[in-house]
């Protein structure tokens, strides 16, 4: 178990300030707890830092929330590998809190976010691309004059090569615009996300990230695991599969997933080019299977709710978009190439059906199941990575619909200094079931409705 003595062990190897005025302070020795963030919807990781401060570091470093914090943290294994790494540099934004600790002490908080979010407030860009969409979003991540990042990029590669003009805008804002216009070379799917974990920077699809193996494997267990006949005894790779909390905050909600498109919703389409009118339709189940899930089955049941049969998939009218498109046998013609003296690039997926898609999955992942965890700390989790809960409202050996693969949108990872103790907490989604909703018979809807109607009129 290369060393490991208990679950959520870690070793602070570096925590430096590098301050306003040019100095470097290890501030190791002074830290109390350290928190980092991590978001599939935000395109840079975020922390906090407290420190006591007994050296006046504050008032001579010229703390100004300009300033640099380099941090190693190192985790032991399960296995015989070696030490797995937090390893970055952070920007100091904000000084978040000050106040006396003590005679001669003074407690700061400091926030921090990755180098690249602070480069993308500090530039815009001004310029015209020409490449697959993905390939514009790894330009601008790359370019020294915009981001410059030299982090690892996981990339899922799209298709179609487009040509957009960028007037003054954001990098982040620049990379949001093309997220809207890929489509994968790979499966097909829209779903594309842009944001960083402890790993690097990920630029993949929803269905990529639930396509991976889990990382971890977690049950609501006892508080110490059982090892060898009814003894409790400490054992540390039960711990690790063990969920301190679990807490549904997600709840289906049938009227908000019918007034947002979720269920179903109607695109009206108008090509300005040829004058011609489309429209389309999304319904949750005969497009379930559309795009890849976490699992096989609908959380919701397809069975009629209507005497005409209806699902609640079968109303596309609860929510209507319209949009405008200029496009002619797969070329967009907004845009000519000059190069080729004809409309060669691919027109926008906005507008088209793929828009539709898009819209309905983001809703989705926050109207469907989800549940709020915690556990002994994990560097190997991080935001994007799938998870496998078991038996947290249920015996380990009975199904529940909470149960199963879950997908992290969120994370925090905490460090407590003072008990050397790790913990991870985490939102978790899944947009499908293991097992099929039952259907138990036709529900005989007059015998619930009210016999007691009429209209009265008021005198």
């Amino acid at each position: 178990m290369a060393g490991i003595q208990y679950a959520g062990e870690f070793t602070l190897d570096k925590c430096d300030l590098i301050t306003a005025s040019g100095g470097k302070v290890d501030i190791k020795a002074l830290a109390v707890e350290i928190n980092i963030f991590e978001d599939i919807y935000r395109s840079g990781m975020t922390g906090t830092i407290g420190f006591v401060d007994t050296n006046n570091i504050f008032s001579k470093g010229h703390v100004r929330g300009q300033d640099y914090l380099v941090l190693k943290i190192s985790t032991p294994t399960l296995s015989d590998n070696s030490n797995i790494y937090i390893d970055q540099t952070f920007t100091i934004n904000k000084v978040e809190a000050k106040f006396k600790a003590g005679v001669k002490a003074e407690f700061v908080q400091l926030h921090f976010v990755s180098n690249e979010v602070l480069k993308n407030v500090r530039n815009r860009i001004s310029k015209a691309y020409e490449d697959t969409p993905t390939k514009i979003i790894e330009n601008i991540f790359r370019d020294e004059k915009i981001i410059a990042s030299k982090k690892p990029l996981y990339i899922e590669h799209s298709t179609g090569v487009k040509r957009v003009v960028f007037p003054n805008v954001r990098p982040f804002e620049a990379i949001k615009q093309m997220l809207l216009e890929s489509v994968s070379s790979k499966n097909n799917s829209p779903h594309y996300f842009f944001f960083e974990n402890s790993r690097g920077y990920h630029c993949r699809t929803l269905q990529n990230m639930l396509e991976q193996p889990t990382v971890a494997d977690f049950n609501h267990g006892d508080d110490d695991a059982v090892v060898g006949g009814t003894t409790k005894l400490f054992n540390v790779e039960e711990d690790f599969k063990k969920l301190m909390t679990f807490e549904v905050n997600r709840s289906i909600d049938m009227l908000v997933n019918t007034a947002t498109g979720v269920l179903s919703s109607k695109l009206d389409e108008i090509n300005i080019f040829n004058k011609s009118f489309n429209e389309k339709i999304v319904n949750y189940f005969e497009d379930f299977l559309k795009h890849g899930r976490i699992d096989e089955n609908p959380i919701y049941s397809d069975a009629p709710i209507q005497r005409d049969g209806k699902t609640v998939g079968d109303f596309p009218n609860a929510k209507t978009f319209l949009h405008a498109v200029s496009e002619h046998d797969g070329q967009d013609k907004t845009h000519y190439n000059t190069n080729t003296e004809s409309y060669s690039f691919t027109p926008s997926e906005i507008g088209k059906s793929t828009f539709l898609d898009k819209q309905s999955k983001n809703k989705e992942l926050f109207t469907m199941l989800g549940a709020t965890a915690s556990a002994n700390g994990n560097v190997t989790i991080g935001a994007g990575a799938c998870v496998n809960v078991k038996g947290v409202f249920s015996n380990l050996n009975e199904t529940d619909m909470y149960d199963g693969k879950y997908l992290i949108i969120q994370l925090r990872h905490q460090f407590d200094i003072g008990t050397k103790k790790h913990e991870t907490m985490f939102k978790i989604v899944k947009d499908s079931l293991g097992e099929e909703v039952p259907k138990n018979g036709t529900i005989e809807y007059e015998e619930y409705e009210s016999q007691n109607g009429g209209t009265f009129e008021l005198e």
